[in-house]
């Protein structure tokens, strides 16, 4: 059977003085991994209105409301030693992951919980983006190989996506990989980022006048991969990583961690950003004052004007200090200093690599993620565990009003009578929650 919990989150440490906010999630049952379950926040929807993620080792699943302050998780029956978790979430408060094998998408209104069933013969599946409607869902199908694929009915079917032509997959690789998987998926469904192989190279999926997606193998332009490719500048990076992909809501910015020749060094890590618009890249090669150890800067998300958020050195395993850089600028600055809050509450945690961001809402007004958190990191004896918050930059922050608007325009539902959630219109009644937050009624015959 099933476990559903609903409880209140607590929102702390606001500051008057500040338009910054921090707003830590939690059931309210007292300390997390004794009293209640330790959330691991994995997503903020576009709106910044909901979070998703996992329980403490993928033991379950949650949804926060963060202007209500309510959270309700859950214990998937179908959960097995692959855990559970959800991915992604829309404006609408449905949020898409796994359970197990199956792929999965929980509803925060209703807490209903669908499986998602790849092709016969298919051992499973795993979702892991939406758009802002919830109308497109991205992911994988697990056959014989792994398959990128998209949704457009929920889950129910899926199609998969085209590998690109060989000949380009070998201006860049060795040999063709079999497989590949979608990660991201823009606000309209038109862009989707992912990889081919097993996290070999990045790639994009772009949405046609036909109504087709056609890959772009775009690091194919960039890598140098002949001694010829050595002194071009057009092709700065000599190598490039698809464990650590971002794609902003509008489709236009995708975030990622390049490799580039270095002195005597065979590579140094940087940040980097592909344009999908003007078809070029952005080298964050300067060197960066906040990075001391040079571990290298891993960005793990973007928004629509560029602005993306991550980690220094890798998330979790050897990190310290989570950063942002602003748009147009070419040096970070780490949480601590530019987020008071924040840093009341979790400094120590993020200087010890403790804090991992994870999302950030269209406009970049939202930044979410988790740490692992203790009151005294010294004493062994003091109760530590997994945290998760929500950073809410302001209503100054760069873009927060036109940004946010545009992404709500998305935002419309269709409900039963009874108030159950509905993928498309049905014969009869059909309350429709317009974009502004209006009700109607429409009859369908």
């Amino acid at each position: 059977m099933r476990k559903f919990y609903t409880f209140f989150l607590a929102l702390t440490l606001c500051s008057a003085a500040s338009s910054q906010e921090l707003k830590v999630l939690s059931c309210g049952l007292g300390v997390p991994g004794i009293d209640e379950p330790q959330l691991m926040a994995e997503d903020i929807s576009p709106d910044g209105k909901y979070v998703c993620g996992a329980l403490e080792m993928g033991e379950g699943i949650f949804i926060a409301n963060t202007e209500t302050g309510e959270v309700k998780w859950s214990i998937p029956e179908e959960i097995d030693d692959d855990g559970a978790e959800l991915r992604a979430i829309d404006n609408l408060g449905m949020a898409v992951g796994y359970s197990g094998s199956f792929g999965i998408t929980w509803q925060f209104d209703n807490e209903e919980l669908t499986l998602m069933r790849g092709p016969e013969g298919s051992r499973g599946t795993i979702g892991e983006g939406l758009t802002n409607d919830g109308s497109l869902l991205v992911g994988s199908i697990k056959a014989s190989d792994t398959q990128a694929a998209y949704s457009k009915d929920g889950g129910n079917s899926f199609t998969c996506l085209p590998m690109p032509p060989d000949e380009e997959i070998l201006k860049v690789l060795k040999k063709v990989p079999e497989g590949s998987a979608a990660k991201k998926v823009s606000g309209d469904g038109r862009v989707i980022l992912g990889f081919i192989g097993s996290f070999s190279i990045p790639c994009l999926w772009i949405l046609n006048d036909d109504g087709e997606y056609v890959p772009d193998l775009f690091p194919a332009r960039f890598l140098k991969r002949s001694d010829e490719d050595m002194d071009n500048d057009e092709k700065p990076l000599s190598g490039i990583s698809a464990m650590y992909l971002g794609l902003s809501n509008n489709g236009r910015y995708v975030s990622l961690l390049g490799l580039i020749p270095k002195d005597d060094n065979p590579y140094m890590e940087v940040p980097i950003v592909y344009d999908t618009e003007t078809k070029s890249l952005k080298v964050y090669s300067e060197y960066q004052d906040i990075d001391i150890t040079h571990e290298g800067l891993y960005p793990v998300a973007i928004c629509n004007d560029g602005t993306f958020v991550g980690t220094i050195g890798k998330p979790i395993f050897g990190s310290y200090g989570s950063f942002i850089m602003m748009a147009g600028e070419t040096q970070a600055e780490l949480f601590v200093d530019v987020f008071p809050e924040f840093y009341k509450r979790y400094g120590e945690a993020d200087s010890r690599g403790f804090n991992v961001c994870t999302g950030l809402s269209a406009d970049g007004r939202y930044i979410t993620g988790y740490v692992y958190y203790t009151d005294n990191y010294f004493d062994l004896e003091t109760p530590a565990y997994y945290e998760s918050y929500v950073i809410d930059r302001g209503e100054d922050a760069p873009g927060a009003v036109d940004d946010l608007e545009s992404c709500k325009q998305h935002a419309e539902a269709v409900y039963s009578i009874d108030g159950r959630c509905l993928r498309e219109m049905t014969k009869g009644i059909n309350i429709i929650r317009n974009s502004d937050g209006s009700l109607s009624k429409v009859l369908k015959k």
